[in-house]
C-alpha cells in the first residue's frame, strides 16, 4: 500500500493511521512526498511551507518503523507533453498543469514498486479538519457575539488567523463574496488577472466567475463542498493509466456523517484551527507537525518547468489559433502576450503565478482540451 503525502494535518493523518493498522499486521507502508527540483530556494517563500516540508513528512515516518519514506521530484518530466496525457485520459482539462507533473512522477515511482492501491486525504478540509473561518461566521449569524470575539482573539494569539481575515470569516456567508474578499485582501487585484477566459465571455459571466458557494449554516456549506468537489475523474485516470486504486479516507460517507454532525466550535478548540484533527493526532504524530501553521505550497517551483517548456507551448498555441472552438473560449491574445513576455524573475510574486503559472497553463490546458476535440468530432 502506498500513501501520496505532504507534511499536512490531513495526510499526515492518513499516513499515521494507516501505517498504524498496518504495522499490525505486520506489513509496510511506502509514503511519497512531491519536493521541488534541485537547485530551488525556499528563502523566497519565507511564509510558506515549501522545502522543509520534506523534515515534517520524515518525522512522521521515522515515528513509524514500518514507513518506507520516497521524495520525488518532477525533473525529466515535460509539461505540454504530460497535460496531454491526463486531458486525454479524463476527457476533460486539467485544473493546475504544473501539479500533474509530480503527481505524474509519483504515480510513476508507485507503480515501479508495485503499489496497488494509493491512500491521500484531499477531502479533508471538508471533514476531519474542517476550517474554522467557517465557524466564525457560524457564531456571528447566531449572535453568539462574545464567543465570536474570544475565538478570534485565541485564533489570532496562536497563529491561526489575523483579525482581518478573522472578519472576513465571520462575515464569510453572511456577506456578499466581494465584499468578504474585499475585508481579507484589500489589495488583491480581480480574479480575472488568473484567467484566460475569452474577454466577451468575462463580459457575459463576470458575476458568476467567483461565485460564494458556501453560504448557509456550517453543515450547508459542507454539503455544498460535498457536492462540487468530485475527484472521480481522477481516480479513473490514475486506475486507467497506471492500474493503482486511490482511496481517500476522508471522503468516505461515513466520515463525511460523523464531521457534519459535530458542533462547529469543536473545531477550533483552545483557539486551534482544525483543532479537531489536531487533537485526534496528539501522541501520534510529532508536535512539530500536529500544531504547525505555516500553510504547504504545491508546484512551488512552477516556474522551472514551464520555462523550459516554453517552446512547445508557443507551439501548441499556433495549433489553438486554427481552431474555432478555442478562439471562442480562450483568450488567445492573452496567452500570446505572456508567452512573448516571459519574466527573468519575480517567480513568486502573486501577480507573476496568476499570470504565468495559472491564466497561461490553464488557458492552454483548455484550448488543448477544445481543439483535440474538435479535431475528433
Amino acid at each position: 500500500m502506498g500513501r501520496s503525502w505532504s507534511s499536512g494535518l490531513d495526510s499526515t493523518a492518513v499516513a499515521a493511521t494507516a501505517a498504524g493498522l498496518l504495522a499490525r499486521r505486520g506489513e509496510r507502508l511506502t509514503c511519497f512526498t512531491s519536493v521541488p527540483r534541485p537547485g530551488f530556494d525556499a528563502a523566497l517563500y519565507p511564509a510558506r511551507y515549501v522545502t522543509v516540508e520534506r523534515e515534517g513528512a520524515a518525522a512522521v515516518a521515522a515515528a513509524y518503523g514500518n514507513v518506507d519514506h520516497q521524495l520525488i521530484d518532477s525533473a525529466g518530466y515535460r509539461l505540454m507533453a504530460t497535460m496531454r496525457r491526463w486531458v486525454d485520459a479524463m476527457g476533460e482539462p486539467v485544473l493546475n498543469a504544473v501539479n500533474v507533473l509530480w503527481i505524474t512522477a509519483i504515480f510513476d515511482r508507485a507503480r515501479e514498486l508495485g503499489v496497488k492501491v494509493m491512500l491521500q486525504g484531499s477531502m479533508g478540509n471538508a471533514t476531519i479538519s474542517w476550517t474554522s473561518q467557517n465557524v466564525l461566521s457560524e457564531y456571528l449569524r447566531t449572535g453568539r457575539l462574545m464567543e465570536l470575539a474570544r475565538t478570534a482573539w485565541t485564533l489570532r494569539r496562536n497563529g491561526g488567523t489575523s483579525f482581518r481575515d478573522a472578519a472576513a470569516g465571520a462575515l464569510h456567508g453572511l456577506a456578499p463574496h466581494w465584499l468578504t474578499r474585499r475585508v481579507a485582501h484589500p489589495v488583491r487585484q480581480a480574479d480575472a488577472t488568473r484567467t484566460a477566459l475569452h474577454p466577451l465571455l468575462v463580459a457575459k459571466y463576470a458575476a458568476k466567475l467567483s461565485p460564494d458557494y458556501f453560504r448557509g449554516d456550517a453543515k450547508a456549506q459542507r454539503m455544498q463542498f460535498f457536492r462540487m468537489a468530485d475527484d472521480a475523474s481522477v481516480r479513473q485516470t490514475v486506475a486507467a493509466l497506471w492500474g493503482i486504486d486511490v482511496r481517500d479516507p476522508t471522503d468516505d460517507r461515513r466520515v463525511w456523517e460523523f464531521c457534519c454532525g459535530i458542533p462547529p466550535e469543536q473545531f477550533v478548540v483552545g483557539g486551534h484551527t482544525r483543532s479537531l484533527v489536531r487533537r485526534a493526532m496528539l501522541g501520534r504524530v510529532p508536535d512539530a507537525v500536529r500544531l504547525n501553521y505555516r500553510l504547504g505550497l504545491q508546484g512551488a517551483d512552477w516556474w522551472v518547468p514551464v520555462g523550459e517548456d516554453l517552446p512547445a507551448m508557443r507551439e501548441e498555441l499556433a495549433l489553438q489559433e486554427k481552431s474555432p472552438a478555442a478562439n471562442a473560449v480562450v483568450d488567445l491574445a492573452k496567452l500570446k502576450r505572456l508567452l512573448e513576455s516571459w519574466p527573468a524573475g519575480g517567480y513568486e510574486q502573486r501577480e507573476t503565478t496568476q499570470s504565468w503559472n495559472y491564466a497561461l497553463t490553464r488557458g492552454l490546458t483548455m484550448g488543448y482540451f477544445l481543439r483535440s476535440w474538435e479535431e475528433r468530432a
